[in-house]
């Protein structure tokens, strides 16, 4: 933990963010905590984001969430079977995974649950870089908790997980919150 919370420090420093550095389930460093705090960060230690998040929800609105997912498949009702607009992500699932990928000679995918904050910090960031390589990278978003299966094959065991795949063959990965000019980088190397 000393060398991700110093990181952490420096990037806040640099761009004013992360606010707060999260330990997971199991994960304890009381010097690491001192020192972010020291810089004003916010400290969570072994805890799971899932099972937070998991709690929490269990206090949101049902009826909200039944009109969501409603909203979602009628939304992917219509799309399905057209050519998804080049400047937004395209939803990937287990059913079509293979197809949809084959189709694009260049792929940025988004591994990301909606219980996950990172995969939450990163998505503005997603949805930048399609706008900004329309036509060039195809960019795609698959839910690792709705779509199991997919998340073995790549053996998904963080997220947020960006994977770039390249004539449906994985070419690089990049786990993690991380800057936009990184993730170009990756990019960069396959165009």
């Amino acid at each position: 933990m000393p060398p991700i919370v110093d990181q952490a420090i420096q990037l806040m420093k640099k761009n004013g963010k992360p606010y707060v550095v999260w330990m997971q389930l199991g994960i304890v460093n009381e010097e690491a905590a001192a020192r972010a705090r020291k810089e004003g960060m916010t400290i969570v230690m072994d805890k799971c984001m899932k099972i937070e998040s998991e709690r929490l929800d269990k206090e949101s609105n049902v009826e909200l969430e039944k009109i969501h997912a409603r909203k979602l498949q009628e939304l992917m009702t219509k799309v399905k079977g057209k050519e998804p607009s080049k400047n937004v992500p395209v939803s990937l699932d287990d059913a079509h995974f293979n197809e949809t990928v084959e189709k694009y000679p260049l792929m940025l995918i988004d591994c990301w649950a909606a219980w996950c904050g990172p995969c939450r910090m990163i998505a503005p960031v997603v949805e930048e870089l399609a706008r900004d390589y329309a036509g060039r990278v195809t960019v795609g978003k698959l839910n690792v908790d709705e779509n199991p299966q997919t998340a073995e094959r790549f053996s998904i065991v963080g997220i947020p997980t960006l994977l770039i795949l390249k004539d449906g063959k994985e070419v690089d990965r990049v786990i993690g919150v991380v800057p936009k000019q990184l993730i170009e980088e990756r990019l960069q190397k396959h165009l």
